[in-house]
């Protein structure tokens, strides 16, 4: 099974970013793709065209999630997730679900960790 692809959205740290290419995974960021202050539901139906998996903190796109087709979403909530752990989370859900198994789902990253 292939490993998923990542953007993450303006709300997630660096630090995250880092941990997930340390670890193997490939990643773009929403302002690198699309510059600052993207539109959440254009992001998530870019990610979907482009195979990526959206992560964010940002509760608003709970609700995209039944109104976009989109190439799976991760959500985490807590503010006070290490890095370190945040990439062991993203690896127990990339272990779980391949891209197929991947769209159109959303996944709650604290109930990963």
């Amino acid at each position: 099974m292939a490993r998923l692809s990542f953007c993450t959205d303006e709300h997630v740290p660096h630090a995250f970013v880092s941990a997930l290419e340390s670890n193997g995974f490939s990643v773009v960021t929403a302002a690198g793709e699309h510059g600052q202050d993207t539109v959440d539901e254009e992001l998530l139906a870019w990610c979907g065209d482009s195979d990526r998996v959206l992560v964010t903190n940002d509760r608003d796109f709970v609700e995209l999630d039944e109104q976009v087709n989109h190439a799976g979403l991760v959500i985490y909530t807590s503010q006070a997730i290490s890095p370190s752990d945040f990439a062991r989370a993203i690896r127990r859900v990339d272990r779980q679900f391949g891209a197929k198994e991947m769209r159109d789902v959303l996944v709650w990253l604290d109930q990963w960790l």
